[in-house]
Parts: C-alpha cells; sequence; structure tokens
C-alpha cells in the first residue's frame, strides 16, 4: 500500500518491480517510474510480470515513462482505477499494457492517458469505463485479441486514429456514452474509426451515446459484424 501523500520513484527504472510472483499494489499517493533523461524500456510505474491486481484510488497518480502499468500473469491479472495514470511520455507507449489480457476497471473520475494507446491488452480480456481513456497516438482502448468493452453513460473513450479497437479475435462493444476518433487531418480512404472490429464483432451504441470517426464511425473487417444503434 503506498498511503496517502507517500512517493515511490524511480529514477530509469521500475518503481515497483513485483517480479515473477502475483502481486498487488493500492496506490493512495504518486508513483512514478523514470524521470531522468534516457531512461529506458525498463521505466514503468508497476510492473507485475507474474501478474496480480493494482488498484489506483482516487486521488492517486501512477506515471510512467514507458508504461505507467504493465502486467503479464494472464486473465487473472486486475487493473482498477479511479485516480490518474499517464504512460509513454517519453517513448511513446501505452498507459496500461496488459500483456496476456485481464480485466480494467476505470470507475467515474478516472483518467488514463497514453502516448500511443489509452489501454493495451495484448490477449483477450475486458474493459469496464465510466471515466475517461485516451489514446493520443493510436487507440484509447486496444483489444489486441477481441474481448468486451463497456462504455457507461459519461464515459469517454478517445483515441488518434481509432476510439476502441478490436483485432485477431471479435469484440463486442457496448457504448451508452462517447467513443471517438479525434484525428481530423487524414487523408480520404484510411481508417479513422470510432469502432474498429478488425476481426468482426458485435457494436451496441445506447440512446444518447456517440460513436464518431473522421471517415468511419464502425469499421468491420475480415468477418461478419452486428451493429445495434439507437444514438
Amino acid at each position: 500500500i503506498n498511503e496517502t501523500g507517500g512517493r515511490i520513484v524511480s529514477g530509469g527504472v521500475f518503481a515497483i518491480d513485483g517480479g515473477y510472483h502475483p502481486g498487488t499494489v493500492d496506490n493512495f499517493g504518486t508513483i512514478i517510474g523514470g524521470t531522468t533523461y534516457g531512461a529506458g524500456v525498463s521505466a514503468t510505474g508497476i510492473a507485475l510480470f507474474g501478474g496480480g491486481t493494482i488498484t489506483n484510488e482516487a486521488g492517486g497518480t501512477i506515471i510512467g515513462y514507458y508504461h505507467a502499468i504493465t502486467t503479464a500473469g494472464g486473465s487473472t491479472d486486475s487493473v482498477a482505477n479511479a485516480g490518474t495514470i499517464i504512460g509513454g511520455q517519453g517513448l511513446g507507449d501505452s498507459a496500461v499494457s496488459m500483456r496476456y489480457g485481464g480485466t480494467l476497471t476505470n470507475s467515474l473520475g478516472g483518467t488514463i492517458t497514453g502516448a500511443t494507446d489509452g489501454v493495451h491488452l495484448g490477449d483477450a480480456g475486458s474493459v469496464g469505463n465510466a471515466g475517461q481513456i485516451t489514446g493520443s497516438g493510436g487507440a484509447g482502448v486496444l483489444l489486441g485479441y477481441g474481448g468486451t468493452l463497456s462504455n457507461a453513460a459519461g464515459g469517454v473513450i478517445a483515441g488518434s486514429r481509432r476510439g476502441v479497437e478490436a483485432e485477431h479475435n471479435a469484440g463486442t462493444i457496448a457504448n451508452a456514452g462517447t467513443i471517438i476518433a479525434t484525428d481530423t487531418t487524414a487523408v480520404a480512404g484510411t481508417t479513422v474509426a470510432g469502432v474498429y472490429l478488425g476481426a468482426g464483432g458485435t457494436v451496441t451504441n445506447a440512446a444518447t451515446a456517440l460513436i464518431s470517426g473522421l471517415w468511419q464511425g464502425v469499421y468491420v473487417s475480415a468477418a461478419a459484424g452486428t451493429v445495434d444503434n439507437a444514438g
């Protein structure tokens, strides 16, 4: 537990390195990985290579020069955020990288901001958002091998090229908030989509909800897809 007012700071490597055994981190304070010039790919706020559970409480801040958070345990990994998570500001990568999937929950008031993707799940998993997730240079949320995403009313997921992207396996997207691709300069014919399903899947957009992209609201590729829109 990192208590309110507590600071855990690393100059060039992990601020917290859980090794290859499952770990649990509960943060109320500030955790920063990578503060020195030239910090490398180990400059991560929290790294749990054996997986586990990370909770960033309201008022908590986790920052990484590379990733803010990395997990690599598998489908049981869990990240819950009600505070501020910022990643990739030095090396240009995602804020949260869950290499082998898992579950991420971003609560009301929680913000996650990545230089490329906001959240990247490298395997199937699930994301629930009621706060704000931003990918400044890629996707707000990238589901690398499909999975599920739920965006609640008031929730915002924004990415430069894709708000939400699901690849390789089908994605199931339920939106009651806002999902948007923010790039306004891409040339015609490129894929700048609110939701991109690279292997088919399902999109449900509730009344008053918004899915928006410069060239496509929803783009479905490679397999059949279903879109149910009331917004």
